[in-house]
Formats: C-alpha cells, structure tokens, sequence
C-alpha cells in the first residue's frame, strides 16, 4: 500500500506506473512462493492428512469425532485431531501428513525432516499428542485414554519408529487385527457416559475456541519469525499490487 501512496505523490504518468506495477506484481509473485511452501502447503497437507484418517477410522466403523477443542484446568484449549472409541479406552491421535525422511527420538524436542537432501526441525508430536491426552484426562479423569502418532503422508523413518508412532499401513493393520476381536461393542457403562461428554465438546466447536487456540499456542511457544516475516512480506506486496492495480485502472 505504501507504493501507492507514494506513486500518486509524485504523480507519475502511465508508463513509469505500468513499468512500477511490473516490477511489484513480480516481487510478490516470488514472495508467493516461500508464503506457499512455508505456510500455505502445510496447511492443506495436513488437512489431507486428517481427512484420508477420518476415512479409514470410517471404512472400519469405528465411533470418532474430529476437530475436538479441549480445555485443560486453566482454560487453555487442545485441539485434538482425532478421538477414537475403543474397547474400554478412548484413543487420542494426532495426524501428520508428512514426505522424505523423519529422523525420530521418542524424548527429543525436536524432530528432523530430510527432504531432497535439506533438514526441517519440527516439534516432537509425541510431546502434542501427550498434551492432549492430558487436556481430555482433565475433563474424564477416571477413563483410560492412549495418545499415538499417525503418518498418514509417504514419509520413512531412518530409525525405528518410536512406542505410539504409526505409519498409514501400520495403523491400517493394526485396526485391522483389532476389528477382528470378540466384544468390542461391549463397552462399560463410565465409557458410554464419557463418549456422550466428548460428543457434547465436539459439537461445541465454535470460532471463538479456534481463535483462543491459536492465541494459546503463540503464547507458550517461540515465535516463528522467519514465517512471520514471509507473511508480512507477502502481504504487503500483494496489498502494494492490487492498490498500484487499481490506481492505474483508475488513471
């Protein structure tokens, strides 16, 4: 925006603007694409991820909610990908949609992400998905809830994988050899309450509560400044083109 502002002060005619227009329209084509590759493709990623688990808990016919916001004793919300009912015990699992290599310790704080020879850090998963168990501990303390990892990407692990951390197949075999148990339907009667609370928290799933989790996690983690910064700079070039756009539509 503040290209624009500028240009009309010096009131420029319509070949040095057009020449100015390209020059921005190419700036922020080429900011696009780390804003793609840094923030947007995650998203959508993990948003594939999420849906192909909901398919396959689904084609098993297990019971699951998805999407759930959880609060924890002070309020601070979870946001739990999955919660499954099973035998007895409610499964809590977190999905990641991820490629390349994953290079995994079961305690690090971190895990690495090798992709065409490059090496990403990111949060241990195991670390969200025991937060999460303990948010729905606080709200059902007297049930048994398991939190595992699933990688429903074509990512590999260059060790074996940690206790709780499944890939797509294992996770697909394993529901498989459990689906072929005696009794599953035969749940007690403190499960068939606490399920009844979690569809309840489910169905309270507003964009107030999506809001304050993001507020919560900015607040008890590092901030990102690097895809801070390629946010801000994406926007403010996309912004400085359409406003140069629409001043030269304008003239």
């Amino acid at each position: 925006m503040f290209y624009t502002q500028w240009i009309m002060g010096r009131g420029m005619n319509a070949t040095d603007l057009d020449s100015v227009l390209a020059v921005v329209v190419v700036m922020a084509i080429l900011s696009g694409i780390p804003f793609y590759r840094r923030l947007i493709r995650p998203r959508i990623k993990g948003w594939q991820g999420e849906k192909r688990l909901r398919e396959l808990l689904a084609l098993f016919e297990f019971e699951a909610v998805h999407n759930v916001y959880v609060p924890n004793a002070d309020g601070e919300l979870a946001q739990i990908d999955h919660i499954v009912k099973f035998q007895n015990t409610l499964g809590v699992i977190e999905t990641k949609n991820f490629s390349g290599e994953i290079f995994a310790v079961e305690y690090a704080k971190n895990w690495v992400q090798t992709i065409n020879g490059r090496d990403y850090t990111f949060p241990n998963p195991l670390g969200q998905a025991k937060r999460q168990v303990e948010h729905l501990k606080n709200m059902l303390p007297d049930i048994n809830i398991r939190g595992t990892v699933v990688y429903a990407g074509d990512a590999t692990f260059t060790v074996d994988t940690p206790n709780d951390v499944f890939t797509f197949e294992e996770f697909r075999h394993d529901l498989a050899k459990y689906k072929k148990r005696k009794h599953l339907h035969d749940h007690s009667p403190e499960l068939e309450a606490a399920w009844l609370e979690v569809i309840d928290q489910a169905n309270q799933t507003s964009r107030e509560k999506k809001r304050k989790h993001m507020s919560d996690i900015y607040k008890n983690r590092d901030r990102d400044w690097r895809r801070t910064f390629i946010a801000a700079r994406f926007t403010i070039l996309a912004l400085s083109a359409i406003g140069l756009g629409v001043y030269r539509l304008a003239m």
